[in-house]
């Protein structure tokens, strides 16, 4: 799954949060997969019980569990964030005691099945995330308490150049307008702390005195900073080369984080360079991998739980203002887990930014989470330094010209004239479904062309 993501994200956070969602909506039961075609707030479907035998899914498989009492999130009441938390922090942690012992006692039972925990998730979804083989996919659907078995996603990064007037944060910066006050938590690959922008000295003997201890904790004098106040690692250093080794160290070793963590709330020390929101505080919640482009479907889980609970204290009543995440994948469908989880949390009054991706003019390739219809969705626009190449036929007559609506693809990038024939092989689309403004592809001729 290919995905990115320019950071205009935060545009939202300088309209103060205000837009948040009206008509609540919760997902719910799961509905067989013949009959999963989108009907409304309601589309969580499982993974259909046979499907390891019918996709000839062989040994050891990571899902997520989906329990069927309501997360945390959702036991507080919609826009509680906004109007509230009426649940006093006492029955907060004592609804939490109870969705644990519910999910031990599914756990033990997946555990007699050979399966093994690898986390588990109660404020923003209610859900073990275990590997088992693929031949007990079918067993775990018959645990009492279980609601859905559905693969662990993984996504991937990748981020488009941008400046700020583009998005009109320079405009919106100088009515004052800075995001002072709001707290982002930011699901990435960390955040270098020690980074003059991002309330850091700036000096490389400090970043490289905090990626010393990256598998531990944070040098007291390099943590927390004026900028970036919170933080966890639940990723670790090895992963995908090796298992999820979550540490409290959210140092970046990969880049991406900090690069969208100062687009974001920027804000160097001389006060000489600023981000899209300088007023923001930010959370580095690290999901993605140190040395590669993947982020992990278990990490973003415990990621929003983190993000909904900075604090650790058993409740919601610290739950941060904006969730930003910059990763996902092509083709989102609201049936996975993490979009189940951000729309519960959108309604709670968390408002969740997402990259929609940069994927091209293509029917559908909203990457996930930003395909749930509660989160704010943003894809990228093109820099005045971007640039396509036009496909120009010379012949045969009949379909001569220029047509620019063209797109390369990143394993196959074009980055030069090329010069070939161009053959006619069928039609790209179903018979009647191109309008009459668009040439009729089954017209034209089957010889080959010439093309610049």
């Amino acid at each position: 799954m290919n995905y990115s993501f320019r950071f205009a994200c935060l545009g939202a956070v300088l309209l103060q949060v205000s837009a948040f969602a009206q008509n609540p909506r919760h997902v719910g039961t799961p509905i067989s997969l013949p009959s999963s075609v989108y009907n409304g707030p309601r589309s969580a479907v499982a993974m259909p019980q046979g499907a390891a035998a019918k996709n000839g899914l062989t040994g050891t498989v990571q899902v997520v569990v989906k329990l069927q009492a309501p997360p945390l999130v959702v036991e507080v009441g919609a826009n509680a964030k906004q109007t509230g938390i009426v649940m006093r922090a006492a029955q907060q942690r004592a609804y939490l005691a109870q969705l644990t012992q519910a999910q031990n006692a599914v756990m033990s039972q997946v555990s007699s099945m050979g399966g093994v925990e690898i986390g588990r998730v109660t404020k923003g979804h209610n859900a073990l995330i275990v590997s088992i083989d693929a031949s007990r996919l079918q067993a775990l659907h018959g645990i009492n308490g279980v609601l859905a078995v559905r693969p662990v996603p993984n996504f991937t990064l990748s981020l488009e150049d941008g400046t700020l007037p583009s998005i009109g944060a320079t405009a919106v910066q100088s009515t004052g307008i800075t995001g002072a006050g709001i707290r982002v938590a930011m699901l990435d690959t960390g955040i270098d702390y020690t980074h003059y922008n991002l309330g850091g000295s700036g000096k490389v003997s400090d970043y490289t005195a905090a990626t010393a201890v990256a598998s531990g904790t944070p040098p007291p004098s390099l943590f927390p900073t004026q900028k970036v106040i919170g933080k966890y690692d639940f990723t670790g250093e090895v992963w995908p080369n090796g298992p999820l080794a979550p540490d409290p160290n959210p140092i970046d070793l990969n880049g991406h984080g900090s690069r969208t963590s100062d687009i974001v709330g920027g804000h160097s020390l001389d006060g000489k360079h600023v981000g899209t929101a300088p007023g923001t505080e930010l959370y580095a919640v690290k999901v993605c991998s140190s040395v590669s482009s993947s982020c992990s479907g278990v990490a973003i889980l415990e990621g929003l739980d983190f993000a909904l609970d900075p604090n650790n204290t058993g409740t919601l009543n610290d739950a941060v203002d904006v969730i930003s995440m910059s990763i996902g994948g092509d083709f989102g469908q609201r049936e996975e887990d993490s979009s189940e989880a951000f729309t519960d949390v959108v309604n709670f009054g968390v408002m969740s930014v997402i990259a929609a991706g940069n994927s091209g003019d293509i029917p559908y390739v909203v990457g996930g989470p930003a395909a749930t219809p509660e989160v704010l969705a943003v894809a990228a626009t093109n820099s005045a330094t971007a640039f396509g190449i036009p496909l120009v036929v010379n012949s045969p007559a009949s379909i001569k010209g220029t047509y620019p609506n063209t797109a390369t693809v990143s394993f196959a990038p074009i980055n030069t004239t090329v010069t070939g024939n161009v053959v006619y092989v069928g039609r790209g689309c179903p018979a009647g479904s191109i309008s009459t403004a668009v040439p009729p592809i089954h017209t034209w001729p089957t010889r080959a062309g010439r093309l610049r």
